[in-house]
């Protein structure tokens, strides 16, 4: 019961919607301004993936929310990369310049992750983690830190839940490392 109130606490879809709300107030966005960017994120980056997640499972198209079946894990990345390129472009309209930044990352990070799945499998739960710890960190320095306990913690749960073996968490915290490393040595990020 436990690894799987920890895994859905620190869903990827999860993460992503505290990382634009943390980018958001950083962009100085308060107010009734965040509430319309959280709600257009909401209903645009989070309602349809998620809705099409749901429907894939209930009709059995996939076996589970995690998508565990790494084949399966490639019509299901495709599509979401639509919906984030499509994101990408909404939030050239309504996003601040540092949402711009963070989601033009996303895509990158999204694109490898793609490449990633059509041979091997890493943890998007464990990725996402990772990435939204190293934004928070970048921002508000190391103050931060002990969120980084999170990962082994989840790392833990994702195993004892059968989705993921220890090289594929490995995987999902050395990935976003070291993308998110080149991107800020590039001042990307």
């Amino acid at each position: 019961m436990i690894p799987i109130i920890i895994s859905r606490i620190f869903e990827p879809l999860i993460g992503f919607i505290l990382l634009f709300a943390v980018a958001a107030l950083r962009s100085g966005v308060f107010g009734w301004d965040l509430i319309f960017m959280m709600s257009i994120f909401f209903l645009t980056m989070i309602v349809p993936p998620a809705a099409l997640l749901f429907w894939a499972v209930k009709t059995k198209r996939i076996t589970n929310w995690d998508i565990s079946d790494r084949s399966q894990r490639v019509w299901a990345l495709l599509v979401f990369g639509v919906f984030l390129f499509c994101d990408y472009f909404l939030m050239q309209y309504v996003g601040t310049p540092l949402m711009q930044q963070i989601f033009l990352f996303l895509l990158i990070i999204f694109f490898g992750f793609f490449i990633i799945t059509l041979r091997f499998k890493i943890s998007g739960h464990i990725m996402t983690a990772t990435l939204v710890l190293l934004f928070l960190m970048s921002w508000y320095g190391w103050i931060t830190a002990p969120f980084f306990l999170i990962i082994p913690l989840l790392g833990w749960s994702r195993i004892v839940l059968k989705r993921h073996a220890m090289g594929e968490i490995v995987g999902g915290v050395i990935y976003p490392l070291i993308v998110y490393s080149i991107a800020h040595f590039l001042q990307l990020v």
